[in-house]
């Protein structure tokens, strides 16, 4: 599919769905910068090499409640 034109119409929206919530792999990594307290861990999800979603999987203390 990588080479091919493909128009929205051609595709299902249950499939176009899907393909948004796939991915090739999944790492850890961190923001090294502007992250207090600094190294937050977060999954990231790769597709085609590219990070497509990233979410936080540390434990994080409660800063303010609310």
């Amino acid at each position: 599919m990588a080479n091919e034109t493909v128009t929205p119409a051609e595709i299902s929206t249950e499939k176009r769905y899907r393909e948004r919530w796939s991915w090739d792999k999944v790492l850890w990594a961190s923001h090294c910068i502007d992250c207090y307290p600094g190294n937050c861990q977060l999954r990231v999800y790769l597709k085609d090499g590219k990070v497509v979603r990233e979410e936080s999987a540390g434990t994080f203390q409660t800063i303010q409640e609310g």
